[in-house]
């Protein structure tokens, strides 16, 4: 009886619904036969193995899998030229990681156009060498965003046409370009934003304070300037800033400092307190570059 084997979990019919495989040291391919699994199949983990998909052969059956609602081939090596636009198919899908595969080609915006249930994708580790297509920006139920280290390029001007993202990852990305811009303050559904190791630069918009849902943000390495905004003292529930590497100056703002613990809820402050930025040992957690851990 299959529903009894390693991995597998079947439906109450008996038919295989789960196929959960993650980190085994699984080796050769996923056989295109799994597409015969269509009308059950609802999960695939295969998360960190040694599987080997390539091209059209070892990728084109995935888009058949209609019923699928998680697909995890992350830290795998399927193989294609940009993300297979086959994936589009998997309408139902609402949790997706394809990253550290070897899907390196621009990102086709046809590929997510009908996900309109997609609330999670993890795509780091690829080289897309392209922006974000408008298509993955403006899907519906898009909370979680993650990635970094992918070769992506542009600016950050797209971030308030995502409905209702929720943590966005981006660091490692030296194509991300431009300034933070003003409109940012419009994502109000924004709580968390990495931005790291990036080409960011400019100041830091006082309307970064108009996000009072936001608990982390790291924005280090970077070539921000000017002087950190007092308004990001009304971001009551934040418990990380981290702004150190860029090239800020002035004081830490007062406000800022107290939302500190005990007072607040900000448990890690960072800065340049070691350079250009005026701040006590009482206010920020660690200065400088020793704060990253590289």
């Amino acid at each position: 009886d299959v529903c009894n084997w390693y991995g597998l979990t079947c439906n109450e019919e008996g038919r295989i619904q789960k196929i959960e495989l993650d980190t085994n040291g699984l080796t050769g391919f996923l056989p295109p036969e799994t597409a015969y699994l269509h009308e059950s199949l609802n999960t695939i983990d295969l998360y960190n193995n040694l599987l080997h998909n390539k091209g059209d052969e070892g990728n084109s059956f995935l888009g058949e899998l209609t019923n699928l609602e998680y697909l995890f081939i992350g830290s795998t090596s399927f193989e294609y030229d940009g993300v297979p636009t086959v994936l589009g198919r998997l309408t139902k899908l609402q949790e997706l990681d394809f990253s550290y595969t070897l899907y390196f080609g621009a990102l086709n915006g046809d590929t997510f156009a009908s996900l309109s249930n997609l609330k999670y994708l993890v795509m780091d580790g690829n080289a897309y060498n392209s922006s974000l297509p408008e298509q993955l920006i403006q899907l519906p139920e898009l909370e979680y965003l993650y990635s970094g280290f992918s070769f992506l390029e542009g600016d950050l001007e797209f971030i308030p046409r995502m409905p209702k993202i929720f943590e966005l990852w981006i660091d490692d990305n030296p194509g991300i370009a431009g300034t933070l811009p003003t409109t940012i303050g419009q994502s109000s559904t924004l709580v968390s934003l990495s931005v790291t190791n990036c080409n960011l630069s400019g100041p830091i918009p006082s309307e970064l304070g108009q996000l009072t849902d936001m608990v982390q943000m790291w924005l280090y390495d970077n070539s921000l300037t000017g002087t950190i905004p007092s308004e990001l003292g009304h971001l009551i529930k934040m418990k990380t800033l981290n702004l150190q590497m860029n090239q800020l100056v002035g004081e830490m703002p007062a406000n800022i400092c107290g939302r500190r613990r005990p007072f607040g809820r900000l448990e890690e402050l960072e800065a340049d307190c070691d350079g250009e930025i005026i701040c006590d040992e009482t206010c920020c957690t660690c200065c400088g570059e020793q704060c990253i851990d590289l």
